[in-house]
Parts: structure tokens; C-alpha cells; sequence
């Protein structure tokens, strides 16, 4: 994905695993983040390992709870579910990657298909047998998985989609993951600080351009569906 000046690769693969204990009948997603030293100087060394982290943190939490519905993903409660690993490389940054990143991540699990498995009891009554048909596929419904959205102060205003010089003049920034319907799934504060009776605004306004984006996202992943997909750049 292409925005600006930033651009982003996603991969999803997916593999069987064991469900963990705590929550048996739900599959796992598990996200990651690499972000290239040739993208910007400071995503090299410790610096770099730093920012992966926090990237990955934040996408992890953006993806728990309600967003994707982890009980499609199991196959047999506490023995079998899909595991998904989402990795996600940044191969130049030209600023507000965490907004960049979860529009990425959205339209990856929008494209995911995952093979119909059967299940069908063994000789044994504790035993199952699992028949993966590949000409069948299942998608992962996206309506509830949101988009992050930050804000960051300049001056004394707050500005969406920031750029990286505007990044260098921000004394505050906060990250909303904010799906189509309002539902705020987690909040992450970077630097700075920021006065409590500011924040009900600012979720609201959060709300408004996560809606906005969103729309449009799905408009074009619409469209890329039905095959009227506008090629642009090389990697598209």
C-alpha cells in the first residue's frame, strides 16, 4: 500500500495451531512489524527496534476483542484453531505510520481467504480427523476491524494524517483505533501531554475520520473485488 511518500507490505499466512488455554474456542491473530533502516535513519539500530515494537503493540491491540471474530477461526475448542500472523514491513516512511499501517492491515485480512476444513471424528472417540479443501474458501468479515487515527498537536491545534515535518513540530500526539461504527478498541499515547477535558473531542473527531476512511476504503475494496481495480504504481 501507497500513501504519499509512506509505503507498507502485508502478509498474511496462516497455520494450524493449538487454541490457548484461557480462550479455547477462539483462533489467534499475532501481528508484526519491520520496518526497513533504508526507510529513515531512525529506524536503524536500537532506535528501529524500539519503534517495531511499539508499532507491533499497537496493531496487536488494535486487532483484539471484538475487531476480527477470533471464534470462525477455531476448528475444535481447545485442540485445533488457525493461527494468523500478520507481518507488515515498512519500506519508506513519509510519516503517520500507525494510521498508515492498520489501513494496510484492514485491506490485507479484506483479501484473506482461508481453505474449508472439515471435521470428522477418528476411530478413537478423542480423535478428529481435519480434510483441508482448497477449492473451498472462507473470507474474514472486515465491518468491525478499525483503522487508527492520530492526532497530533502543532501549535495549538490537532492535525490528522500528519507528515514527518510535522511530526518534528508535534508536542503531543494520540493514537485512536476507531472502527466504522464508533467503537473505540484502544488508545495509545505517544509523547507530551494533553489536558483529560480535551479528550472527548478528540475521540469524537477521531470518530468522524475513521467513518470517513473507512467508507472509502471499502468502496475501492469493492471494487477491487469486482475486478475495476485502478492500477497504480508497480507493486499494485
Amino acid at each position: 500500500m501507497v500513501m504519499d511518500s509512506t509505503d507498507i507490505l502485508v502478509g498474511i499466512k496462516a497455520e494450524l495451531g493449538e487454541p490457548n488455554e484461557e480462550t479455547p474456542e477462539e483462533g489467534k491473530v499475532i501481528a508484526s512489524v519491520d520496518c526497513c533502516p533504508s526507510a529513515s535513519p531512525e529506524f536503524e539500530g536500537k532506535g528501529g527496534a524500539q519503534i517495531n515494537v511499539e508499532l507491533a503493540t499497537v496493531m496487536q491491540r488494535m486487532l483484539q476483542g471484538a475487531a476480527v471474530d477470533l471464534r470462525r477461526l477455531c476448528l475444535l475448542p481447545g485442540q485445533q484453531c488457525w493461527v494468523l500472523y500478520i507481518d507488515a514491513m515498512v519500506l519508506d516512511s513519509g510519516g503517520n505510520l500507525f494510521d498508515a499501517l492498520s489501513i494496510a492491515i484492514r485491506a490485507a485480512l479484506a483479501n484473506t481467504t482461508l481453505p474449508t476444513i472439515t471435521v470428522s471424528k477418528g476411530d478413537n472417540q478423542e480423535e478428529f480427523e481435519l480434510e483441508l479443501d482448497p477449492d473451498r474458501t472462507i473470507s474474514l468479515p472486515i465491518d468491525n476491524v478499525p483503522i487508527c487515527v492520530t492526532l497530533s498537536k502543532v501549535g495549538k491545534h490537532f492535525v490528522v494524517d500528519s507528515t514527518l515535518e510535522e511530526e518534528l513540530c508535534t508536542s503531543c500526539r494520540l493514537t485512536f483505533a476507531v472502527n466504522q461504527k464508533g467503537h473505540l478498541f484502544t488508545i495509545q499515547k505517544g509523547f507530551g501531554t494533553i489536558s483529560p477535558v480535551a479528550l472527548p473531542q478528540l475521540i469524537s473527531t477521531a470518530q468522524n475520520v475513521s467513518s470517513l476512511v473507512i467508507q472509502e476504503m471499502d468502496k475501492l475494496l469493492q471494487a477491487e473485488a469486482q475486478g475495476k481495480k485502478q492500477k497504480i504504481g508497480f507493486l499494485l
